[in-house]
């Protein structure tokens, strides 16, 4: 954020005039990671149980739970990427890979490794696709265009790594890998693209990257046959824009995290000044003000005038509580964006006044985690068919979707809060069933923020309740039935 300065931290009239000023402003803002730290916490919820997979029996298929990029990742971890990429973006893509290395047997692959793996493709470095109409007019992806970095031995020096950017092609027919040594300049690596003077067209033509010149050009490294018949990539989404795109889902909290970083930046800057008390004096003479202020333990300063003075002026900060107030409105609009994904709403009523699919209603965040098991399936089914091995009928792939307490409806809140404010429960108690649902931290001590709010602890009533019958009730009824 301080790195994109007037972008998202305006310039005041001050700061136009006295560029300093700004940049000290810039220097003592700090960003509330509200953002990041929702995107974390709805992604984690599908992973507080591993991702299972049914066995198939084939262990080139198998071992992809245990190693699934030949990285030494699992599946669930890899799974989990995929997804906060997806909470984050909108959307996320893998592809399905198989290393051209030809084996004899199954003996001789399983011992050199030679099987179907997954590779995360950030959806930034996704830089180009084309789609084509089959013979039934469905629309397949022709290609894709994926750009990647990676730091080589450097041939001149052992001790020395060298990166190159590269180009991995992938289309119905063939793959082709293109690269070339990092160009050192501050351009944009991503944004490389096929226009129309850019199409491949025979396997030795260069690839360029757009505005460079002849030394930056991409040299086509490696290429080969693409036995699977289509572009092995499988693409998950959170919220699709188009294919192959997505728009951020949580794009609105974003927004708002950017307005709390601007109001904070004002806040901190005035109170830096304002807790500062400046020195007021009076009946000083001329020599007196030339020799300055003496400050500090034991000091003391003298003068013959009647009228003379010397006090601290302290302002009174009026505005730096409307400016915390602003601040705190921010936060709890941000709280309630997070908690959207983890609502459970319901679908519209029927002419007969039953609401549709009301057993199976879920939240979006739980929807999400459905489409990742979808994703994750295909992606088997494309390793399966680099092998040429079907998956057993009964094959699956479950990502958890039971987060444990999530709320009924989009009500629930709404309904909480008007009951804690008719006083039907208790502030403990309205805190209590909402750190349940996730609007306040796992650190909050409900008894303890109520008993801040005046309220007794030991003396709260049980979920707000009226108890049927006193505690001394039971005793005198026993004693009026002997």
């Amino acid at each position: 954020m301080r790195s994109l300065g007037e972008l998202f931290l305006p310039k005041d009239w001050r700061e136009l005039r006295k560029p300093d000023e700004y940049l000290k402003r810039l220097k003592m803002s700090f960003l509330f990671p509200a953002y990041d730290d929702t995107v974390r916490k709805v992604s984690s919820r599908p992973f507080q149980k591993g991702v299972s997979v049914t066995e198939t029996g084939n262990p080139l298929i198998d071992e992809l739970q245990a190693d699934c990029d030949r990285k030494g990742t699992s599946l669930t971890s890899f799974a989990r990427m995929l997804h906060d990429m997806a909470c984050d973006r909108g959307v996320g893509h893998f592809l399905v890979d198989l290393p051209a290395v030809q084996a004899n047997s199954l003996a001789q692959q399983i011992e050199l490794d030679i099987r179907p793996y997954f590779s995360l493709v950030h959806p930034d470095n996704l830089i180009n696709w084309g789609w084509v109409q089959d013979a039934t007019g469905r629309d397949v992806l022709d290609f894709v265009c994926i750009y990647e970095q990676a730091d080589v031995m450097d041939p001149a020096d052992q001790f020395r790594a060298k990166r190159i950017e590269r180009i991995r092609y992938w289309s119905r027919e063939a793959w082709q890998i293109w690269e070339r040594d990092r160009v050192q300049t501050d351009q944009v690596k991503r944004g490389f693209a096929l226009g129309s003077n850019d199409l491949i067209q025979t396997p030795t033509q260069s690839l360029q990257h757009n505005g460079s010149d002849q030394s930056q050009a991409y040299a086509l490294v490696r290429e080969g046959t693409n036995v699977l018949g289509m572009v092995p990539l499988v693409t998950y989404y959170t919220h699709k824009r188009e294919p192959l795109t997505g728009k951020p889902p949580l794009l609105d909290l974003a927004w708002l995290n950017v307005k709390h970083w601007q109001t904070s930046s004002q806040q901190n800057y005035i109170l830096h000044y304002v807790r500062a008390p400046m020195i007021q004096g009076k009946g000083l003479t001329a020599e007196q003000i030339e020799q300055g202020v003496t400050l500090g333990a034991g000091a003391t300063m003298l003068s013959t005038d009647p009228n003379f003075a010397m006090s601290y002026l302290e302002p009174s900060g009026g505005a730096t509580q409307a400016g915390r107030e602003d601040i705190q409105d921010t936060e709890q609009q941000m709280a309630a964006l997070g908690m959207q994904p983890l609502l459970v709403t319901t679908g519209p009523d029927t002419a007969t006044g039953a609401t549709i699919d009301e057993v199976r209603a879920q939240s979006e965040a739980q929807a999400w985690a459905e489409s990742l098991e979808w994703a994750l399936y295909k992606g088997y089914q494309m390793a399966a068919a680099w092998i040429g091995y079907p998956l057993p009928d009964d094959f699956d792939v479950t990502v958890f979707r039971d987060f444990g307490l999530v709320m009924r409806s989009a009500q629930d809140l709404a309904m909480l809060q008007a009951d804690a404010a008719a006083g039907r429960v208790t502030t403990e108690r309205y805190l209590l069933e909402a750190k349940r649902r996730g609007l306040y931290g796992d650190d909050l001590d409900p008894a303890e923020q109520a008993a801040l709010a005046g309220e007794s602890a030991a003396n709260l009533p049980m979920a707000g309740l009226v108890p049927v019958r006193a505690p001394e009730e039971p005793e005198e009824a026993a004693q009026a039935g002997a």
